[in-house]
């Protein structure tokens, strides 16, 4: 479940950053939000074995993304698992599990808006492809966004050139 894969990577990505956070020293520490120090102290908390699962998960899908995209090879899958909650609501922890996949695989992703749901909340589709293809990311994005011009600025926004 893309739930899985994204716990996995964020737990080994903060167990990567521990050492940088040390090196900080303390008092620059202290100044980590409330909601980042308990993240922390979980991944420290991860057993051995519970590392080498989640190495795993992570493992996995990368080879699974390798193997689907080949060298050229381009996934397109919405941005998020639904639209984006108003401002204020409630956020489904599950909403970036499709951009956790990308970030768990190693691999390079463009998201584009492609229009609005029944509410008037955005959304977006993602391409994913293997390493090193971020040119053919953006000539793709640029191709898809020249046809679904699925970018609608919200009421009384102004674009300054």
């Amino acid at each position: 479940p893309c739930a899985r894969i994204g716990y996995a990577a964020f737990m080994l990505a903060v167990r990567e950053l521990v050492p940088q956070l040390v090196a900080m020293g303390e008092a620059k520490c202290a100044t980590l939000s409330q909601q980042t120090v308990p993240m922390i102290e979980l991944a420290l908390s991860r057993t051995d074995h519970e590392l080498e699962e989640d190495r795993a998960v992570v493992d996995s899908v990368r080879k699974t993304f390798e193997h689907a995209l080949g060298s050229n090879g381009i996934l397109l899958t919405p941005t998020t698992t639904r639209a984006a909650a108003l401002q204020g609501g409630i956020i489904d922890p599950d909403v970036a599990g499709f951009t956790a996949l990308a970030s768990a695989a190693g691999l390079p992703a463009l998201s584009l808006p492609c229009g609005r749901d029944a509410q008037g909340m955005p959304l977006g589709l993602q391409l994913i492809g293997p390493a090193g293809s971020e040119a053919l990311l953006i000539a793709q994005g640029r191709m898809l966004q020249d046809r679904l011009r699925g970018y609608f600025p919200p009421a009384g926004f102004e674009l300054y050139n």
